[in-house]
């Protein structure tokens, strides 16, 4: 055991750890607050949608974080990394083939087989749409032709 002074309260205690410099979690958390929260800011324009923004970490490049994402996410499309999901929903429109709904008319978006699996079909994209839950569970492993019917 050795003992130590924390750094942001002064208190003194005992630990086993040989590097630890506060007493708890919160006087750590409240002493790197003190010390970012005097950092100076930068002017920065935004790499995805070119808006100006103001930030106090000087290698920050985006607005938000969703613009972030949109833009790692483009990179991935262009590179062949995205999810066939995705490639999908987005080659729809995020819309459901059968009914036309969308997310924002309170749906979950699935993606549906157009020949089923269980009756021979692939996981290529040309055989994949997208199709809210509701048509998808009423559709189960028919095909699109076949007569179905939506509870």
């Amino acid at each position: 055991m050795r003992m130590i002074r924390c750094l942001y309260c002064g208190e003194t205690s005992t630990t086993r750890m040989k590097t630890k410099k506060f007493c708890d979690a919160t006087c750590s958390n409240k002493y790197w607050y003190a010390l970012t929260s005097n950092k100076p800011t930068y002017k920065r324009s935004c790499v995805y949608c070119k808006k100006e923004f103001e930030t106090k970490k000087g290698n920050q490049v985006f607005c938000c974080g969703g613009h972030r994402k949109k833009h790692h996410l483009g990179r991935k499309i262009l590179l062949g990394e995205v999810p066939k999901r995705w490639i999908v929903l987005n080659r729809d429109n995020f819309r459901c083939y059968y009914c036309g709904r969308s997310p924002k008319d309170g749906i979950v978006l699935h993606v549906d087989h157009i020949v089923p699996k269980s009756k021979g079909g692939s996981d290529d994209e040309s055989n994949l749409r997208t199709a809210c839950a509701d048509c998808n569970v009423g559709k189960g492993n028919k095909y699109y032709g076949e007569k179905f019917t939506i509870d």
